[in-house]
């Protein structure tokens, strides 16, 4: 039998405390404690998906160990089948995905398979995952985002190809620091003095004119470009002569991964998990 591979897309998530003056009036604990617990509740939240059904989706937890996870996640669907008579019959089918995740604090990364007959685009499964997950965990006083990570030679090759006539970054507040080295200090603070969940840094050039220094040499761009490609963001860029907006979503990093391997043993699952996400 053929081997079966399937192909998986690179997200990372981040949590994010809410301000205290954005909750309800319950007790809640405080914005530093969440902080600290904040994988405590997300690994919470994703025990809540263990035979969740909301009538259009299915969660199963294939398996679980530690921080990590292994989910079948399918969409109810009725489709029409024919019988040798030439009849048709209308049935109910469930197809899947593997969601595989890890909730390590220096990892929190997700990775989403492809199957366009359960889902049309991973970022559907993940907008689910975002949906369900986030309002577990907005009861929590916590905020949680889900962003693909991009291919960053793609990017700059894109952007070296043509003149820039505009560049827009939207960065996530970071709570990781093994990525969010990569920003500058004085962004970091600005983002953290002013509570700021998701900004935006936008440079557009004069008419007629063009960016300049949108290099990897430039420290304080390179270092968004850096951050966002792991997951802490998106970017759009707008190239001279080039009608549509390029966007880093269309970037995403994969990588393709044996069905068997996701399959196998308890043991074989513990070592597969922790090499894929590096722990």
């Amino acid at each position: 039998m053929k081997e079966k591979i399937l192909v998986f897309q690179h997200f990372l998530f981040q949590l994010s405390p809410v301000d205290r003056e954005q909750l309800s009036i319950l007790e809640m604990e405080s914005k530093e404690l969440r902080k600290q617990k904040k994988n405590q509740y997300f690994d919470d939240a994703l025990s809540q998906l263990e035979d969740f059904d909301d009538g259009k989706h299915v969660c199963k937890i294939f398996y679980k160990s530690e921080e990590n996870y292994i989910f079948k996640i399918g969409q109810r669907r009725t489709t029409t089948i024919s019988d040798e008579k030439l009849k048709e019959y209308f049935t109910e089918d469930h197809p899947w995905i593997f969601v595989l995740i890890s909730n390590h604090p220096e990892v929190q990364t997700i990775l989403i398979a492809e199957n366009q007959l359960a889902f049309s685009k991973s970022t559907v499964a993940r907008n689910f995952l975002n949906k369900v997950l986030g309002d577990y965990l907005e009861h929590k006083g916590l905020e949680l985002s889900i962003e693909p990570k991009f291919k960053k030679k793609e990017f700059w090759d894109i952007v070296g190809s043509k003149p820039i006539s505009k560049i827009d970054f939207t960065i996530v507040k970071p709570n990781m620091a093994n990525i969010s080295k990569s920003l500058s200090k004085v962004m970091k603070e600005t983002i953290d003095l002013v509570d700021s969940h998701t900004s935006h840094v936008s440079f557009k050039a004069a008419d007629k004119s063009s960016l300049n220094n949108i290099t990897r040499s430039n420290k304080n761009v390179s270092g968004m470009v850096d951050y966002t490609s792991e997951g802490g963001g998106n970017i759009s860029v707008k190239l001279k002569g080039v009608r549509h907006v390029i966007k880093t979503s269309e970037m995403t990093t994969t990588s393709e991964i044996s069905q068997a391997e996701i399959e196998g043993t308890p043991n074989a699952i513990i070592q597969f998990m922790k090499s894929w996400f590096k722990q």
